[in-house]
């Protein structure tokens, strides 16, 4: 699992962690997450990172930028060809509709720099 920079890991678990070591990666530093990729060599990736909420002013915009589009792409980069990515996002990525929601047919939403940024991804 990778934490926030400044968070401290949780406590380890009745068993170990899998993979045995909980690692601290900033995903915004494309060379520690590559690192990390190929240190681990994972199977499968499930893409949690995000950032969601934009101040009023308009500032922070280039952080779903780093966060929400080129961090998948570093991550597709860095894993081996037989990997698995799973990018995880969030309603707020579709218009409302009547229906039900069909990922790859639904509307999407662009009003805020959330769904634009997840979109792109």
């Amino acid at each position: 699992g990778w934490l926030r920079p400044g968070e401290a890991p949780p406590p380890p678990p009745a068993s170990s962690w899998p993979g045995g070591t909980f690692r601290v990666v900033d995903v915004r530093d494309p060379t520690a997450v590559t690192a990390c990729v190929a240190e681990v060599a994972p199977s499968a990736i499930l893409n949690l990172a995000a950032v969601g909420v934009a101040p009023k002013d308009g500032s922070g915009l280039g952080e779903f930028v780093a966060v929400n589009v080129l961090v998948p792409g570093v991550l597709f980069e860095a894993m081996a060809s037989d990997c698995v990515l799973v990018q995880v996002g969030s309603m707020a990525q579709y218009a409302e509709g009547a229906g039900a929601l069909v990922e790859d047919e639904s509307p999407r939403e662009n009003a805020t720099p959330y769904a634009w940024s997840k979109n792109a991804a």
